[in-house]
């Protein structure tokens, strides 16, 4: 595969940039046009899907809530999130995969790229054998501990410990095979999937609860758990039909290239589901069910909300992972998409806040001060991630995963340092600081990319991360007054600054610059000790 990418980069010629400044090249303005419309026409399909599936995935949260009442909807919920989110282990398998499809497809040598989707499959179905072990182990009994639940909420976890297991393979296959279709460019599979994913996850569900008289917590999981492994079958036959074969595991040898190739994205969705769950759990644990229920479901609809945006990057991504487009190219495609979701940032904060001033009075949940304080948060952390979304999109489709993995590190340090304040204290309003440094990274790309890659590194790996360490520690040193995950927190925070660094700094000295930015951080946090404890004697 690396033959094939050397070989067509080195050989094929950029034929849609001027040779000089005033001299344009015959039908470059032609190409564009029907480069852009393809992809207009790709977003559109890809969101229409997602919008006629999702109408019941977003109806649901908000009935269940009604149906169930908070607490037992956080609880079952935190269930179905662990494994709806588990496929966040696999994550840079199937965008390494969809990458190498993607290759693969442009140099007319696709069934070379099958061979990377058994392996692909290999790899997912494995981690479903280990999560699922894990799981029927002591996945229940780990859940109650950390919950303090009830016998009852209990009984639940131990009804539904089966069921989990084909939920858990259904999700983690039909997240990978959905990748076929977008690496293929084939837009109308692409909406049919995202279709088949709304229907059998949000609408099916919704149905067997809204139809039965009696709507407990057990039968909402179980129907829940069963729309996901439909998901997986279906698109298990679907990716079949659309590579005229049987889907089976297999093409060990190039598992291993795949393994490399995606290990940073699977740090990366790692520490997603960690940020995920420590969240809810420090919520669910010293703040009370009820109020992680109303987290969830505000979570839920947010991260359906950031989907619309996913499924512009989805779109993207084949475009950026071509080996036959010029980086020239793909640069100013990057900064053509940037500009225009800048924009509609400015104009979607307004328009949210004005359907929500609409929609406030028919939503059938009581929304009080710390309601409020969640949803401001929701709709903030989904501007911040709007600019955002093609850069990722480049980012990895030119295979630069280390970048994003440092770029979803720093967001989610962020967001983990703000959560166990936010509830009582309203520190959700926190939310525009993450919007600012998601735009200064962004006009640091561009800056730096125009100067050269070490200038990157450099910025990324020691005055960035040295500002993000030092507010980490301080949120940290705070919460050690009420909680005592906090010092995890806080080790955590550290040992991803630590990797920041070591990726932009030279091998020997990591340790050095570490130790004298932890001393520069430890010095101004007791400076700042100092003042308030004399305080009173001034």
């Amino acid at each position: 595969m690396h033959l094939i990418m050397r070989e067509w980069l080195h050989t094929c010629k950029p034929t849609n940039r001027p040779a000089n400044k005033g001299v344009s090249v015959p039908g470059t303005l032609h190409f564009r046009f029907v480069e852009q419309r393809a992809v207009a026409r790709g977003v559109v399909w890809n969101v229409a899907g997602y919008v006629l599936g999702g109408l019941a995935a977003v109806a649901l949260p908000v009935f269940l809530l009604r149906w169930l009442g908070r607490a037992d909807y956080g609880v079952v919920m935190y269930i179905i999130g662990l494994v709806s989110q588990a496929h966040l282990f696999n994550l840079g398998l199937g965008e390494v995969m969809a990458q190498r499809l993607t290759a693969a497809a442009s140099v007319g040598r696709l069934r070379e790229g099958w061979a990377f989707v058994r392996a692909a499959l290999t790899g997912v179905w494995g981690m479903t054998a280990v999560l699922s072990g894990l799981w029927l182990l002591g996945g229940p009994a780990l859940l109650t501990k950390l919950l303090s639940l009830s016998s009852a909420q209990w009984a639940l976890l131990e009804e539904v410990r089966w069921l989990v297991v084909p939920a858990v393979w259904g999700v983690q296959t039909g997240m990978l095979l959905a990748w076929l279709p977008i690496a293929l460019r084939r837009p109308r599979w692409v909406a049919f999937s995202t279709f088949l994913q709304g229907l059998l996850q949000g609408f099916l569900p919704f149905l067997v609860i809204a139809w039965t008289s009696k709507r407990t917590p057990l039968l909402s999981a179980q129907a829940i758990l069963m729309g996901y492994a439909l998901y997986g079958l279906a698109q298990w036959v679907c990716g079949s039909l659309l590579a005229g074969r049987l889907l089976l595991p297999g093409a060990v040898g190039c598992l291993r290239s795949l393994l490399r190739s995606s290990t940073w994205l699977s740090l990366m969705g790692g520490l997603g589901l960690l940020l995920n769950y420590t969240e809810r759990t420090l919520i669910g644990r010293w703040v009370s069910l009820s109020t992680m229920g109303f987290y969830t479901a505000v979570q839920y609809l947010w991260l359906k909300a950031s989907v619309l945006l996913y499924k512009i990057y989805e779109v993207l991504f084949p475009v950026f992972g071509s080996v036959v487009e010029s980086p020239w190219r793909q640069r100013f495609r990057l900064g053509q998409v940037v500009w225009l979701l800048l924009w509609g940032s400015v104009v979607g904060w307004g328009f949210l806040w004005g359907v929500w001033a609409v929609a406030e009075p028919w939503v059938p949940v009581r929304i009080g001060p710390t309601e409020r304080r969640i949803l401001a948060g929701a709709v903030g952390a989904w501007i911040a991630l709007v600019p955002l979304t093609p850069v990722m999109a480049f980012l990895q489709g030119r295979g630069l995963f280390r970048a994003v993995f440092l770029l979803n590190g720093f967001l989610g340090l962020m967001q983990l340092g703000v959560t166990p304040w936010l509830v009582k204290a309203g520190y959700l309003y926190w939310a525009p600081v993450a919007g600012a440094g998601a735009a200064m990274l962004v006009a640091a790309y561009g800056v730096a990319k125009s100067a050269g890659g070490p200038l990157w590194r450099y910025w990324v790996g020691k005055s960035y991360l040295r500002a993000m360490v030092a507010w980490g520690l301080s949120a940290g040193v705070y919460l050690v007054w009420r909680s005592p995950l906090a010092v995890a927190i806080v080790v955590w925070g550290i040992a991803l600054a630590y990797l920041g660094m070591e990726l932009g700094g030279k091998a020997g000295a990591r340790k050095r610059i570490l130790l004298r930015q932890l001393g520069e951080v430890g010095w101004k946090l007791a400076q700042a000790a100092l003042r308030r404890g004399l305080g009173p004697f001034r």
